[in-house]
């Protein structure tokens, strides 16, 4: 299983990537077998998911499927310690 908060983790190797890049990588590659089967939006809670996992806060809203949307974040690290 993937780690995800541990040092070297995958948000860890995304730092200066875009939130877009990051959705367009599960897109295309998960699940391995069947890459781009799912529909947009369970992408969308995936990469959601992921993100509350790694500490990033949640929005008020659900994440948006929109490319230009999700190229304007970045993702740097949260500030404090992660769990």
């Amino acid at each position: 299983m993937a780690e995800f908060t541990a040092a070297g983790a995958f948000l860890d190797e995304q730092q200066g990537e875009t939130v877009w890049s990051i959705f367009e990588f599960i897109w295309s590659e998960m699940p391995e077998d069947k890459p781009a089967w799912l529909e947009p939006s369970e992408y969308a809670d995936i990469l959601a998911y992921i993100l509350s996992v790694y500490g990033f806060p949640c929005g008020a809203a659900d994440m948006p499927i929109d490319r230009d949307a999700l190229d304007d974040v970045t993702i740097e690290p949260p500030p404090g310690p992660r769990s």
